[in-house]
């Protein structure tokens, strides 16, 4: 059995970077709380020198860690042998004192590329925008990746009023009449990618993948290149897209889309602990875990923040290794674009030639089914589900499990954290 030693100060150990290893310095088991609040248990796991997947740290006596200046408060003597050490810590919060704090520690700069979760108003980080659109002779000529452009004067839409904007690569641009008279006067890029697509490149990104492929828009102007980017202030277009790459599989065309990595992502959640472990509500979850994995460094934004170790690791949606700088959402309207209610019984008049769609595509139903629906017409055609007919509805935006519009004489009520792909409230 290999010896062991007293910790000396000074000494170098080698300690794994794993999944559960924040990018902070935390360590496996990191997200443990204090000694003080009586609860929790942390390990090092100590690796050969030789191993690749090991970094060295340098740790004195009272648990300094001289190489990244943070400190593991020891609550007991640490004995260090060749497989492990086991002793309470109390690791350092992600905490930060407000929104403009924690973009200057992101180090944001003119020309980055910003992730920003949500979907229309659902689910978006409303303090960070706010803050950065408020933020003079801050950082400009950003590339904004969002699933949707937002609205105007709220959200993202306030980034693009204050001019910080220089590109936005989204699926769903509709809604905001600012960011089309910019498009279309030469005041904005728009790079136009198909939603699941974004997502994909985002988790493409966290994965360490350089590309992905996908039969999305093979064989269209989305693959082969001259979709407009950019007006001239005459409408004349300036700037197309470029062919992507494609490749056989099997048979079938697909499209090569390059790993969305973003230098900086803003990311909403409900609740968070200190160590930045994330619970999501609803719809509101939407791309944000996406956003986080993607990032480079990651902003988070909570309604309820709770110390490390208060959270059940059964309900952490997404782990705090993610999350770089955390800041209570102060900015929570949580607006809802689409209020939509219904009266039990009560089907949706449809009529004329969309009406006609709605039913003929109705009529595609099976019983058993799990079913997509996308903005508009799709989302139309769940209200004429045949009598007796048994499927389970999936919204665009993530909720698997949709139902109907609230219905207030059940004492149902709207919540802004579910909303379906048109943006209309809806229940679960």
């Amino acid at each position: 059995m290999a010896s062991s030693s007293l910790l000396k100060s000074g000494s170098r150990y080698f300690l794994r970077r794993s999944a559960d290893i924040s990018r902070c310095g935390g360590l496996i088991g990191s997200s443990a709380p204090s000694p003080q609040h009586g609860r929790g248990i942390a390990s090092l796991s100590l690796c050969n020198a030789t191993n690749s997947d090991c970094k060295a740290d340098t740790i004195d006596t009272n648990g300094y860690n001289l190489l990244h200046g943070y400190q593991y408060h020891i609550s007991s003597p640490v004995t260090v042998n060749r497989r492990s050490i086991h002793h309470h810590i109390s690791v350092p919060s992600k905490l930060c004192k407000d929104a403009s704090t924690a973009l200057q520690l992101s180090g944001l700069k003119s020309g980055d590329t910003i992730a920003v979760g949500g979907f229309g108003v659902g689910g978006i980080p409303e303090t960070l925008l706010n803050t950065l659109s408020a933020w003079e002779n801050g950082p400009s000529d950003l590339t904004v990746a969002s699933l949707t452009a937002g609205v105007d004067g709220f959200g993202l839409g306030k980034l693009f009023e204050c001019g910080k904007v220089k590109r936005m690569i989204a699926s769903y641009v509709g809604e905001n009449k600012n960011f089309e008279r910019m498009f279309f006067t030469g005041e904005l890029e728009v790079e136009l990618v198909p939603q699941g697509t974004i997502a994909a490149r985002l988790r493409a990104a966290g994965a360490g993948m350089p590309a992905i492929f996908t039969p999305a828009g093979a064989g269209t102007m989305y693959a082969n290149g001259g979709l407009p980017l950019k007006h001239a202030p005459d409408g004349s277009v300036t700037l197309h897209t470029q062919p992507r790459p494609t490749q056989m599989f099997d048979g079938k065309e697909y499209v090569m889309e390059y790993a969305l990595r973003p230098d900086v992502s803003f990311v909403k959640a409900y609740k968070a602990d200190t160590r930045g472990n994330l619970v999501f509500r609803g719809t509101s979850s939407n791309a944000n875990p996406d956003c986080a994995v993607a990032g480079k460094v990651v902003i988070a934004e909570a309604e309820i923040i709770v110390e490390a170790g208060e959270l059940d690791p059964d309900e952490i949606h997404l782990s705090g290794v993610y999350v770089d700088h955390l800041i209570h959402a102060a900015d929570n309207e949580k607006r809802i674009e689409r209020l939509r209610e219904t009266t039990a019984g009560k089907v949706m008049d449809i009529s004329g030639g969309r009406g006609r769609i709605v039913k003929r595509a109705a009529k595609e139903f099976r019983d058993g089914m799990y079913v997509n629906l996308g903005i508009g017409i799709p989302t139309m055609a769940s209200s004429f589900i045949p009598e007796g007919m048994h499927i389970e509805l999936q919204a665009e935006n993530g909720l698997m499990g949709l139902g109907p519009y609230p219905d207030p004489s059940l004492g149902q009520t709207a919540d802004p954290d579910y909303i379906n792909a048109g943006k209309e409230t809806v229940t679960a």
